[in-house]
């Protein structure tokens, strides 16, 4: 395994506006870099594609892409996973958002044990900002 593998993160999305950038940033913010992001509208009807548009501008990591809706998340998914290119994946829904360690922590732990995949913990954020694990 290589010392710092490429990480595909693929994100579905539909009309994810209210949620799409957090999402983005959360990544953005991680302190393992080597990493790409694809995200792939399923047509949505609000401006989550002109959202992932703006944001990829100023940042080559991410990719977006937009399909014929399909309503069909795995769908979404697959297509995605098409163009990973990383070693490892990581899927994330538009609304997610991990911790600044998440992928270098995770890589470490890939590094350090025998195992095919990680289950993480979630913690759920409501509107009024309280959290439930």
């Amino acid at each position: 395994m290589e010392k710092n593998p490429l990480v595909s993160i693929i994100i579905p999305c539909y009309n994810a506006e209210n949620f799409i950038e957090n999402c983005i940033n959360s990544i953005i913010n991680q302190t393992y870099i080597n990493y790409e992001i694809i995200c792939v509208d399923d047509e949505s009807t609000d401006n989550t594609l002109r959202i992932l548009k703006n944001l990829s501008i100023n940042n080559s990591r991410l990719k977006a892409y937009s399909i014929n809706h399909t309503g069909i998340p795995s769908v979404v998914k697959n297509y995605g996973l098409k163009l990973a290119k990383g070693e490892f994946l990581l899927i994330l829904d538009s609304d997610d958002m991990i911790t600044e360690y998440f992928l270098e922590k995770g890589i470490k732990y890939f590094q350090d044990n025998l195992v095919d995949i990680i289950l993480y913990p979630v913690k759920f954020m409501f509107s009024n900002n309280n959290y439930k694990s």
